[in-house]
């Protein structure tokens, strides 16, 4: 008898439960694609309703990157797309990665949480003698009592250096607050930190986090490290505007990286830390932290009562979480951060309980919570459209922005509050009339910073500074007969003092043809410009003076300026002024029976130095010091 066998053959039944099995298998891979379509077209419909050039999002679930893409371009007018693979600076959610590091050094016995930090840094000191009493749990909570001061802002040392000599000049710093006590968001906090690691492990910051932090994690394309910058084509951003953003130039702010001034990353990195976080610590098999320390981080700390409508919070209490805020939203328990390093902003939001998380990172700044949806919206319901739960309104501020009034300044008084203003750190703040001539704009620059506003008035004496990041408030000092004097508030730099009118007349405003320096001379003076110098001569008293940029160093044009020159008529020495410390070499030749005294002084900025070079005949170097360099001083911005 012959055998059949099955082979080829179909079992009654065979075809349907087939078809129900791969039913069942495409039912999981459909709701995918819908839930990808779904998050695209929510994002899509964000970007074409928000004045940023461009952004990426990441969503994460479980140990799966979820969703990951760039919107709009890397730069405003041009055609290069952002993507989720795009270097953006994250700000102060770098400070969460400096905890990740901090707690590893914690697993290793390096560092102990409750352990001064004058054990591990013993010339840490603080104007009121009491640094012995601040541990590094309090650096990681905020408590430490260090006020916030933020110089660092005004930095242009692109060396890791500056780290450790922002940390030693705490020392003129006073604490405002017992240590350990209550909470204050401070940057120092976090450049200590930095210090630390750096101190422990015999590496630099920027090579400890690289080595131990992103790599294990996946983030190679996440960086602080200035020399990695060209490799990965980092973004710079866009400062703020009055009604779209401006591209920024190149910048470095070396001095404060633990605390977020220049970690690059991207969307497709932040998920996988985001991975790693809701997994205990570990990525792809890899564990980066403990479980235990994962939980230490995201523990609360300190509380804090916070007035942000911008993150849903209206003056109740929330939990500070060594780089995180624990909030109570809706239900759940969530962790969130976000990031400003002012020409890019950045947004995270952790829900370990359901395993879902979402990043935004803006090339651009921060936008006014009261007109468009922010950051900390888009990614909350980045999370929730995971979830397949409904839109929420979650940060979106409630009532109207309180800022708005009906006050109109009577037009004829407009051009009492124009001019040049100046702080007593030396920033600069320019009013002058908008483009139409209906109202007043402010421009502040210096630094990493470059702020345009448009001035609200809300009184003759006080008024409301508007742009795409939102408003701030400030004050005008006035005479009794209403001469404008000064303004404080609105601007980083505090009080300026605006500058005398009539001085400001004799002067004309010079600048190299790329804009990099800018200032003003007096009208006696005959100028011309290069590409990156400028060259200016005074035909009277015969005294010249050029600016410019250099890329040799100091010391080396120190031993260039001083051949054939006796010791005794060299003088140099260093100087503050404004907001840089100038190094100057005075080469006085009268003496030995020469004709010519001169002056050269040189700052760095970034990987160059701009100088000038001031010569006079012998005995009117003085003269030509007061004449053309104190108001050069007055008016200079260099912006390489």
């Amino acid at each position: 008898m012959r055998r059949h066998t099955t082979y080829g053959m179909r079992r009654p039944g065979t075809a349907l439960t087939c078809q129900l099995l791969l039913a069942l298998l495409w039912v999981p891979a459909l709701a995918a694609q819908d839930r990808t379509r779904e998050l695209d077209a929510f994002v899509q419909q964000h970007f074409e309703e928000t004045p940023v050039p461009g952004f990426s999002v990441v969503v994460v679930e479980g140990t799966r990157i979820v969703f990951a893409k760039g919107y709009g371009v890397e730069i405003l007018g041009g055609n290069q797309p952002i993507t989720a693979d795009s270097s953006i600076a994250i700000g102060s959610q770098t400070k969460s990665l400096t905890s990740v590091a901090t707690m590893q050094l914690v697993e290793q016995g390096l560092l102990e949480l409750d352990t001064p930090v004058v054990q591990y840094l013993p010339w840490f000191e603080t104007a009121d003698g009491r640094a012995g009493e601040i541990t590094v749990r309090m650096l990681l909570n905020n408590t430490s009592g260090l006020p916030s001061r933020d110089r660092f802002l005004q930095s242009v040392d692109q060396s890791e250096d500056a780290m450790e000599e922002g940390v030693r000049a705490l020392s003129n710093l006073r604490l405002v607050r017992q240590p350990g006590e209550s909470f204050e968001y401070a940057n120092e906090n976090w450049n200590i930190l930095g210090v630390l690691i750096s101190e422990v492990t015999g590496l630099s910051y920027s090579g400890y986090m690289q080595q131990y932090v992103l790599e294990p994690m996946g983030m190679t394309r996440s960086t602080t490290a200035l020399e990695m910058f060209d490799e990965l084509d980092v973004l710079y951003g866009h400062f703020t505007g009055i009604d779209q953003g401006r591209p920024a130039n190149r910048h470095f702010l070396a001095e404060a990286l633990p605390a977020g001034s220049e970690l690059r990353s991207t969307a497709r990195d932040m998920g996988r830390y985001l991975i790693t976080m809701l997994n205990d610590g570990q990525y792809q098999g890899r564990q980066v932290l403990t479980p235990e320390s994962v939980d230490l981080i995201l523990t609360a700390g300190t509380e804090v009562k916070l007035f942000m409508p911008e993150m849903g919070a209206y003056g109740e209490a929330v939990r500070y979480t060594m780089g995180w805020v624990e909030v109570e939203v809706e239900g759940r328990t969530l962790h969130q951060h976000g990031g400003d390093r002012i020409t890019m902003t950045s947004w995270t939001i952790l829900d370990r309980e359901a395993g879902v998380g979402a990043s935004v990172l803006y090339n651009g700044p921060t936008l006014d919570s009261y007109r468009f949806h922010n950051k900390t919206w888009l990614a909350h319901n980045l999370m929730r459209i995971q979830q397949g739960l409904p839109l929420s309104d979650f940060a979106v501020p409630e009532g109207p922005d309180p800022n708005n009034n009906d006050y109109q300044l009577p037009s004829e008084l407009l051009a009492r509050y124009e001019g040049s203003f100046v702080s007593r750190d030396g920033l600069r703040a320019e009013i002058y009339p908008s483009p139409d001539g209906d109202a007043l704009h402010l421009r502040s620059r210096g630094g990493a910073m470059d702020y345009l506003y448009e001035i609200d008035f809300a009184g003759e004496a006080v008024a409301v500074l508007r742009n795409l990041s939102g408003t701030s408030q400030m004050r005008f000092m006035m005479t009794p007969d209403g001469d404008v004097t000064g303004f404080e508030g609105g601007v980083f730099g505090g009080v300026f003092r605006k500058r005398d009118p009539k001085r400001l007349a004799t002067l004309q405003e010079v600048a190299t043809v790329d804009g990099s320096i800018r200032s003003r001379l007096p009208d006696g003076w005959t100028w011309s410009a290069e590409p990156d110098s400028i060259a200016a001569r005074n035909e009277g008293s015969g005294a010249t003076l050029t600016m410019g940029w250099r890329d040799d160093s100091w010391q080396g044009r120190l031993g260039e300026l001083r051949q054939g020159t006796a010791e005794s008529d060299v003088d140099v020495r260093s100087e503050t002024i404004g907001q840089w410390v100038w190094d100057q070499l005075v080469i006085d030749s009268a003496g030995a029976g020469g004709s010519q005294q001169r002056l050269v002084a040189s700052t760095e900025i970034g990987a160059e130095r701009a100088e000038i070079v001031l010569e006079a005949p012998a005995g009117h170097l003085t003269d030509a010091v007061r004449e053309v360099l104190l108001p050069l001083f007055e008016s200079l911005e260099l912006n390489r």
